[in-house]
């Protein structure tokens, strides 16, 4: 267990998928970041992302588009 109150197929992967991986997987995703894995989105969903996408640290995720929501990022 992740210990998250979201459920990720439900909750979260929804959002990743509309808007994050279209950067954020392949062959060569940006940074290195592969969100397509529940794993590797568990080790990456942080603080230190939560600031990215809130605009609190380093330029926001995602750069295009409208920021994430806000009930979003509580997910």
């Amino acid at each position: 267990a992740l210990g998250w109150a979201a459920d990720f197929v439900n909750d979260i992967h929804p959002i990743l998928a509309s808007r994050c991986l279209s950067c954020h997987s392949g062959g060569k995703p940006q940074a290195n970041l592969d969100l397509t894995k529940r794993e590797t989105a568990a080790r990456i969903l942080n603080d230190t992302l939560l600031n990215r996408v809130e605009g609190k640290a380093g330029r926001i995720m995602p750069p295009v588009g409208a920021p994430l929501k806000a009930e979003e990022i509580a997910k």
